[in-house]
Formats: C-alpha cells, sequence, structure tokens
C-alpha cells in the first residue's frame, strides 16, 4: 500500500486518516475483508481470533468485525478501524500509533499496558474498556463512550476528551496533563 503523507494535524476531530482508504477493491470486498483473508490463508486456518503479536501498517480494517479478538502485543500503525466492531478485543501491550478508530465499537476492550499516540477514538464505543496503565498521549476522544472505563495510572497526556460520556469512568492516579475535557459529563 502506499505510505501516507505525515497528517499536519494527527487525528484531529478523528478523522485524518478515515478518509485516505476506498471501502471496496477490485473483487467487491472491503479491504478488512481482503486483509482478513490474506490472515485466513497465512495461518491456514479460518481462526482470525487469535492475532497476537500481528502488524497492521496502512491497512484499511474499516467494519471489520474483529469483536472478542486476542491483538495482544499488536503493532497498528496507520491503519483505519472506522466503524469496526472491536468489542471484548484484547489490545494488551499493544502498540497504537496514528489509527483512526472512528465510530468503532470497542466496549469491554482490554488495552492495559497499551501505547497509542495520535490516534483518534471519535464517537467510538469505548464503555467499559480497561486502560489500565495505558499510555495514551494526543489521542483524540471527542464524543467517545468512556461509560464505566478505566484508566486507572493512565497516561492521558494531551488528550482531547470532548463532549464524551464519562459516566462511572475512573482516573485514579491517572496522568491528565494538558488534557481537555471541554463538554465532557
Amino acid at each position: 500500500m502506499s505510505q501516507l503523507p505525515e497528517p499536519q494535524n494527527p487525528s484531529s476531530e478523528g478523522q485524518f486518516l478515515a478518509s485516505r482508504w476506498d471501502k471496496k477493491d477490485g473483487s467487491g470486498l472491503s479491504k478488512g475483508e481482503t486483509v482478513l483473508q490474506k490472515i485466513q490463508q497465512e495461518k491456514k486456518c479460518a481462526d482470525t481470533k487469535d492475532l497476537r503479536y500481528i502488524r497492521f501498517k496502512n491497512e484499511n480494517l474499516s467494519g471489520v468485525d474483529l469483536s472478542g479478538a486476542d491483538l495482544t502485543g499488536a503493532s497498528l500503525s496507520e491503519s483505519n478501524f472506522s466503524q469496526a466492531n472491536l468489542s471484548g478485543v484484547n489490545l494488551s501491550l499493544a502498540k497504537i500509533e496514528r489509527c483512526e478508530f472512528m465510530g468503532a465499537n470497542l466496549s469491554g476492550a482490554n488495552l492495559t499496558d497499551a501505547i497509542s499516540n495520535f490516534s483518534g477514538f471519535g464517537a467510538a464505543n469505548l464503555s467499559e474498556a480497561n486502560f489500565f496503565d495505558a499510555q495514551l498521549e494526543q489521542v483524540t476522544l471527542t464524543r467517545a463512550n468512556l461509560r464505566g472505563s478505566d484508566f486507572r495510572t493512565a497516561n492521558l497526556r494531551g488528550t482531547r476528551i470532548r463532549d464524551a460520556n464519562l459516566s462511572n469512568a475512573i482516573f485514579i492516579n491517572a496522568n491528565l496533563e494538558e488534557c481537555e475535557f471541554a463538554g465532557s459529563s
């Protein structure tokens, strides 16, 4: 896939990557479905739930269903997960850089010790997600549902949390330096 140009304002309101990918390839499948087919062929099985330590770079996985998948230690870079179903996914120890999760469902996701920089989670459902000890610097969580999420000891330095649902979210010992909470409740 072609190299993305460096964005001037990364994850600005969760849109810098979402417009960069076409929805369909020549076969009529979405690019996300094509990527999953490649994974199945390489693993020689139909299981796309065990994706530990996988690398996605410049991939379009918008709308894909990876619910319940184990992405422990995954490396996700400059990829689009907009509108994807990632509910209950395990992203512990994952490295997530410049990815887009606009409108994605990550409810109940485990992001313990994950590192995410310059990524956008605008309008994403992150309810009941576990961000314990995660590094979420310069992340956008505009209009995200963070109800009941656990951010204990997480580093949220410079993160934008605008107009988000923060009911019952836990921020004990979290680094909230330079965070923006405008309109969040």
